[in-house]
């Protein structure tokens, strides 16, 4: 099933949050909580610069040979 940025956006929540698969700043496959949107530039801990604006993000995440991959997970109760 393929899932755009704004959906994946929407499943963002305090007790859920997504594992994104995108290529990174070095050209290579990266994983990273995707923790929301912070102002103009999405909230990614783990990337190089801590976030990117959604446009470089899409791009990167549709880049060919990465698999456009998400893993949504949540807290349980």
């Amino acid at each position: 099933m393929r899932c755009a940025l704004a959906d994946l956006l929407k499943s963002v929540r305090p007790d859920q949050i997504a594992v994104v698969l995108y290529n990174s700043s070095r050209a290579e496959g990266h994983f990273s909580p995707l923790l929301g949107r912070r102002l103009d530039r999405l909230a990614l801990p783990y990337d190089d610069d801590g976030g990117l604006d959604p446009r470089t993000f899409s791009r990167r995440w549709r880049a060919p040979e990465v698999l456009r991959q998400c893993v949504l997970v949540a807290r349980g109760s």
